[in-house]
């Protein structure tokens, strides 16, 4: 769950910021583009592209040549990094600022004109808002810190402001996991409200600011600061039950497993009597999880199953369990594999070479590293240890194609 509230207030920042006025415009900039655009080349329709980025907080430059009402038909550096963080903000790979058309086609999905490409807009513009009042920051510092009628500092302020958006934020993500678990709890409800109450002091906070009250923005600062972490704590409880729920099966599970390798280890004549005395306890750990879990206090649960999980490990160590290492150096050979690939498929690409297939058998590896490490999470390491190799051909592949 995103407000649009949020979105408002947090690109309502960016321009103020950016251009030093309250003239907003949600209107994407409308461009025809009949080639791929790269490093080097000059035209018309580079500087309808940079006008486009400007416009979707993707700024070119925040001074000088590039920035609002100053761009160029010269694509440089400058153009390749902000296309580079558009590419990023949209899931398009590989980012690495060559607009052809992948991009392309991402770029009259998002200005098609319906309410839905203007939510796309905003949402990567407040996805890009740390980053970009970052560098006004920076900016601003080397010309000298600019102070409000009342003498403070604008520097706190904006990292103020920074700091209350990534909190609302955490409320947001926090509220819509609860949502998933459970949609109709009440303390969701409450959350939702707080949540409101949040984005309404902080776009006073907003107002504020315009005519640098800076007085008034702390208070509604901390007003939407002290509304988002009620928001945040209404759902903590409905979180951590969860959390300790799954993390008290998947104990459950791993004790099994370790189970069946001790006994399979003492069939082989093996020494396992310091692997049976850690299970033992590890069983008894988790049984004090599940009181906890019974009496409500899922924080207690949530400890005492990561002790079990603790001593379960020990027990598979003590017979000289290697799987688990195994399936480690398997998933960093795949990921070492994959970024390989990656940069040799970002090199092709901008040698105007076709990428397709081999982005295509990228996304496999990923993918099957992705089910490699959800194995290894879930104790299954010799079936992580496969996926991991073959994540690891698919990347080699993938470079092949290139």
């Amino acid at each position: 769950m995103r407000s649009t509230h949020l979105l408002f207030a947090s690109f309502f920042i960016t321009v103020l910021f950016l251009f030093g006025h309250t003239q907003v415009t949600h209107a994407a900039e409308q461009c025809t583009f009949t080639r791929d655009l790269e490093f080097g080349i000059d035209g018309e329709d580079v500087r309808c592209l940079q006008r486009y980025l400007n416009s979707a907080g993707f700024i070119v430059a925040t001074s000088g040549v590039g920035s609002p009402g100053n761009e160029t038909s010269l694509f440089r550096t400058l153009t390749e990094e902000a296309v580079i963080e558009w590419q990023r903000a949209h899931g398009i790979t590989p980012a690495v600022g060559y607009f052809g058309p992948k991009s392309q086609e991402k770029y009259k999905e998002l200005v098609g004109g319906d309410d839905s490409s203007e939510a796309a807009v905003l949402a990567a513009q407040i996805e890009s808002l740390e980053q970009q009042i970052a560098s006004v920051q920076t900016t601003s510092s080397d010309s000298g810190a600019v102070t409000s009628s009342n003498g403070s500092n604008t520097d706190d302020i904006d990292q103020l402001l920074l700091d209350v958006i990534k909190q609302i934020r955490d409320a947001e993500d926090e509220v819509e996991d609860a949502e998933d678990a459970d949609e109709d709890s009440r303390d969701i409800r409450d959350a939702e409200e707080e949540l409101d109450d949040a984005y309404n002091h902080f776009l006073r906070a907003v107002e504020a600011y315009l005519i640098r009250d800076h007085d008034s923005v702390r208070d509604y600062l901390d007003d939407a600061s002290d509304s988002a972490e009620d928001a945040y704590e209404e759902v903590g409880g409905i979180l951590e039950k969860d959390e300790a729920d799954d993390l008290i099966d998947d104990i459950d599970d791993r004790i099994e497993y370790a189970d069946d390798e001790i006994r399979d280890a003492k069939g082989d004549g093996e020494d396992v009597d310091d692997a049976e005395d850690l299970l033992e306890e590890a069983e008894e750990m988790l049984g004090d999880a599940r009181h906890a879990y019974g009496e409500e206090d899922y924080e207690e649960a949530i400890e005492l199953a990561e002790e079990a999980e603790d001593l379960v490990e020990d027990a598979l160590d003590a017979i000289g369990n290697d799987k688990k290492s195994d399936a480690e150096d398997a998933i960093d050979e795949a990921e070492d594999a994959i970024e390989e690939a990656e940069d040799d498929i970002r090199r092709a690409n901008n040698n105007g070479d076709d990428v397709d297939d081999a982005e295509d058998l990228l996304d496999e590896a990923r993918d099957l590293l992705d089910d490699a490490e959800s194995e290894f999470r879930n104790g299954d390491y010799e079936d992580a240890r496969d996926f991991a190799r073959d994540a690891e051909r698919k990347a080699e592949d993938a470079q092949d194609e290139v």
